[in-house]
């Protein structure tokens, strides 16, 4: 029937097959699916380079698959547009920051002082470590944040969920106080992201010890302030 009276069809048919086969068989060893993730993620590493000195309105399509040495097939095969890229590069180095930071937080002793302190020193050393991370976190990120919040998410739901959790280990007493947490935690964590900004324009120019220190005086204010309301009596 078909394969009589229509032997091209029959053909064409016969060659998508063998190439949607070719395309899922595992190559090296390696399945389709995890071929796609790899790729993926080369785009990532490359848009930590691309975006870390050129800046993302610098940054193009062209300019990442060239990095990654893919073409703009395999761009389309994960990415809609540079700003997806971006928004996964900054996801990844909010992981990376965010594991950073409970773990210098966690681990020390359970007195704001020495909470704050051991972040800040965390925070600070992570984005020195790396100018890149400076221009895609403190800069490009939080200007793509304000000035297209309908249509880009740069999530710090992480760095949110990790002072919320040291606030109730720090106050067990100050459960029943009305403290809107996550307004403190967004509040600090704007002091602190703008801190480094300048910090980094500046070339890095003060010292890491300075860096903390002056931006402790908001979580001793902090303190003193939760602890007063504590001693408070409630009527």
């Amino acid at each position: 029937m078909l394969q009589t009276d229509f032997p091209e069809v029959t053909l064409m048919t016969r060659r998508a097959v063998d190439v949607e086969n070719l395309a899922s068989r595992p190559y090296g060893g390696i399945g389709a699916d995890e071929r796609r993730l790899q790729r993926r993620q080369r785009f990532i590493e490359a848009g930590m380079e691309v975006f870390g000195t050129r800046g993302l309105s610098q940054s193009t399509m062209r300019d990442l698959c060239a990095e990654a040495r893919l073409t703009d097939r395999y761009f389309y095969e994960s990415f809609r547009r540079v700003e997806d890229v971006f928004e996964a590069v900054y996801a990844e180095l909010t992981a990376r920051l965010v594991d950073k930071l409970s773990a210098a937080m966690f681990q020390a002793p359970l007195q704001m002082a020495a909470v704050a302190d051991a972040g800040l020193r965390a925070f600070f050393s992570f984005v020195r470590e790396d100018p890149r991370r400076a221009r895609i976190m403190l800069i490009d990120a939080q200007a793509l944040r304000f000035s297209k919040p309908r249509n880009v998410e740069i999530a710090v739901d992480g760095y949110i969920s990790l002072l919320s959790a040291l606030y109730r280990a720090l106050y067990p007493a100050a459960a029943d106080l009305d403290v809107d947490v996550e307004f403190l935690a967004n509040n600090l964590l704007g002091m602190t992201t703008q801190s480094a900004a300048a910090w980094s324009r500046a070339g890095f120019d003060k010292s890491l010890d300075s860096m903390v220190e002056h931006n402790l005086f908001a979580w001793r204010g902090l303190d003193a302030w939760v602890n007063e309301m504590i001693a408070t009596p409630r009527v």
